[in-house]
């Protein structure tokens, strides 16, 4: 759900000189082209071998045998010509399966697996009817961890490993779509009204559309009702959470705040007080009120609580629903998870982010070497749709990227009803729609991995108690060089002349 934390001095996508994104695409000309000749001379080859069969039975008695035959092996071959070129991307035959390259799936039920699984089962379905089909779908799942995530798929794409459709944290598009790893989107038969604003914005790059959203997240606050009154739970500042985090009278062993704070997921907790604003240049401000706010979360909690732990998403998680943590922040996928437990459940409300959480989320993306594009497509398309958006909320914890799904009857339901305040009208799933709405993006340049681990380097000093928080010129300062691209004082010749 986050970003990889520090590519450093590793490879990144667009590190190979002998792999530059014109090659690739010069490689990607010269496929099209063998498809080409490969379906002109498999044309040919019927016609030849329908003449041939005419010419061996024209004979009286032989002439119906020979229009047959004729007729026959002319049909087979534009049928091989068929599979390879039908304008939807389907064929009347098994063909060899598409393969998509995704993050573990830690939805609940494993509900990412179980739509691969309902594709296949729609084009076997379609196949036995004998009417055209999409190929079937192979998965192979990465680590979860955003860094070994990313990481694996630079290897991939550096190596040009098969793959039709890769799934991409939110931050990546830049990266990859930069490096000519992906296709962009063909959007001339797509209605992208009903997905959310902000998810697809984590789609464009350049003027371009590079994926569709698959599942977006949103940072939110989790307060344990038996601790914190629901009224007293609206937390609409960050100065306001640290005054009753810092004053809370709790039972020995229990935190009064957990979060995220490894690799990427320190840097989104931190954005989410620190608010870094990001201008044309990719120069990095912080405002003062911001780290004014920052600096006294992070002192007065350390004071009466010591360092902040390196806790990862799980491992917050089981420590609020242990009843061990007062307040914890985390992702949509906790409510699901919450609402499941049956013994001794946590009695929780939620609430938004002060000043909105960061946006998360993995989107789903065309390869630039893929040979079948338009079927790759349709797979994203069915992954997207309204059912399958549906299907991974309601059951499997994802928020959705589509507004309709929101308000579907169901699903309410399932997440029930506000609790973060008395008498409240309202239900879970407009929290949630709220907090998407609202959501703040990370920076979306081409180098934002870099910006995450300076983030993480300035920081974590701060969070365990053995560094005050660094002045804010030069965080500003260290954060833009390395969003930037630049290191140890390196400028890049485009911003160069945009200086000039």
């Amino acid at each position: 759900m986050s970003e990889p934390a520090d590519p450093g001095s590793a490879a990144t996508p667009t590190d190979s000189p002998t792999d530059s994104p014109a090659a690739r695409r010069a490689a990607a000309r010269r496929a099209a082209t063998r498809r080409r000749q490969v379906r002109r001379r498999l044309l040919r080859r019927a016609r030849v071998d329908a003449r041939r069969a005419l010419h061996r039975y024209r004979g009286r008695s032989g002439l119906l045998i020979g229009l047959l035959l004729g007729a026959l092996l002319g049909v087979l071959g534009l049928t091989l010509v068929e599979q390879a070129t039908r304008p939807d991307g389907r064929s009347i035959a098994a063909q060899s399966p598409l393969r998509i390259v995704m993050d573990r799936d830690v939805s609940a039920g494993r509900q990412r697996i179980r739509l691969l699984q309902q594709w296949n089962d729609l084009q076997r379905g379609l196949l036995r009817a004998g009417r055209p089909a999409y190929p079937l779908v192979d998965v192979a799942e990465l680590a979860a961890d955003a860094t070994a995530w990313h990481d694996d798929l630079v290897t991939r794409f550096q190596s040009r490993e098969p793959a039709d459709v890769v799934t991409l944290d939110v931050t990546w598009t830049p990266e990859f779509a930069e490096g000519g790893y992906l296709r962009p989107i063909d959007t001339d038969r797509l209605r992208l009204d009903d997905f959310l604003a902000q998810p697809m914005r984590t789609c464009e790059y350049g003027g371009q559309i590079w994926a569709l959203p698959f599942n977006t997240d949103v940072g939110l606050l989790y307060y344990n009702t038996a601790l914190i009154q629901p009224a007293a739970g609206r937390f609409e500042t960050w100065d306001r959470l640290t005054t009753t985090l810092s004053t809370l009278d709790l039972p020995a062993g229990v935190a009064a705040y957990v979060g995220q704070f490894d690799s990427e997921g320190l840097s989104v907790n931190v954005q989410e007080i620190l608010q870094p604003a990001v201008d044309s240049r990719a120069k990095v401000t912080v405002s003062d009120a911001a780290h004014r706010q920052f600096t006294a979360f992070v002192e007065r909690l350390t004071a009466r609580a010591g360092p902040f732990p390196a806790h990862n998403e799980e491992r917050s998680y089981s420590q609020f629903s242990a009843h061990r943590a007062a307040v914890m922040r985390n992702w949509p996928l906790a409510i699901r998870r919450l609402g499941m437990l049956a013994e001794n459940p946590v009695p929780f409300a939620v609430s938004p982010v002060p000043g909105g959480g960061m946006l998360g989320g993995q989107n789903l993306a065309v390869t630039a070497t893929s040979e079948r594009p338009i079927a790759a497509q349709a797979l994203i398309e069915f992954l997207t749709d309204t059912h399958s958006q549906q299907q991974l909320f309601q059951q499997g914890g994802f928020a959705a990227t589509r507004r309709s799904t929101y308000f579907n009857h169901d699903l309410r339901q399932a997440y029930g009803p506000d609790r973060s305040q008395p008498d409240s009208r309202r239900w879970t799933t407009d929290i949630i729609l709220d907090a998407v709405e609202n959501a703040r993006l990370r920076p979306r340049e081409q180098h934002y991995a870099r910006f995450s681990a300076e983030l993480q380097r300035s920081l974590r000093p701060v969070l365990t108690g053995a560094a005050r928080p660094p002045d804010r010129p030069a965080l500003e300062q260290a954060l833009t060089r390395a969003l930037t691209g630049r290191l140890d004082g390196e400028r890049q010749w485009w911003r160069l002349l945009a200086d000039a």
